[in-house]
């Protein structure tokens, strides 16, 4: 076997390990989503609070036997309510107005996707990115659905906010440091600003 064969199998090998730790990552996520979560919607923050937001999109029982052709995205996300919902129970739809920057409003329909949130942990402990590509410093948590994520911020007081990237945490790329957790100060809230576009048949909120 060559040099450069060697390399490639090497590289091959480091990917679908990554491939592996997300692919399972995600399945304990979607597994602790339902014993720890908040079923939207069953139950809503209160407005304007930053919450751990995850849409499991068109989730659908008859498609899971094609998850390998066709996999679902699974939006993962700090996310604020804005108060207004749209509830019609004679067509069956549910539906949420969720920001999650200073100048973005998604309308989540709940009846379609799977949708639950999650509150923030008040105690954070710094992680940091090791794997290949450019290194990153972070905050996650032991605690269940939080424990498979790491929020990028780069603020000191290491408090997540709205817009914050969010990565799979996996064990051979990630490392935690030994150092106190940090604790949460509350997030500033964003000013609201209305979408461009809403149903028809819906006003759309006031900022």
């Amino acid at each position: 076997m060559n040099e450069i064969i060697e390399e490639g199998l090497a590289a091959t090998r480091y990917t679908l390990q990554a491939y592996a730790a997300s692919w399972l990552a995600l399945s304990q996520i979607a597994d602790e989503i339902q014993e720890v979560g908040h079923y939207v919607p069953m139950r809503l923050p209160p407005p304007e609070q930053t919450v751990l937001l995850i849409v499991l999109r068109d989730a659908n029982a008859m498609t899971a036997k094609s998850l390998h052709s066709n996999p679902p995205e699974m939006m993962i996300a700090l996310a604020q309510h804005t108060g207004q919902s749209i509830r019609d129970e004679a067509e069956g739809y549910y539906a949420d107005y969720w920001r999650t920057s200073p100048g973005a409003i998604h309308l989540i329909d709940c009846a379609k996707e799977a949708v639950y949130w999650l509150p923030l942990p008040t105690l954070w402990q710094p992680t940091k990115y090791v794997g290949w590509g450019t290194p990153l410093n972070g905050v996650t948590t032991n605690k269940p659905v939080f424990k498979h994520l790491c929020i990028h911020t780069q603020r000191p007081e290491l408090t997540p906010e709205l817009a914050d990237p969010i990565y799979l945490k996996t064990h051979h790329q990630w490392t935690t440091e030994e150092a106190p957790l940090c604790p949460l100060s509350h997030p500033r809230n964003s000013p609201s600003q209305a979408p461009r576009q809403k149903p028809s048949h819906q006003p759309p909120p006031q900022p």
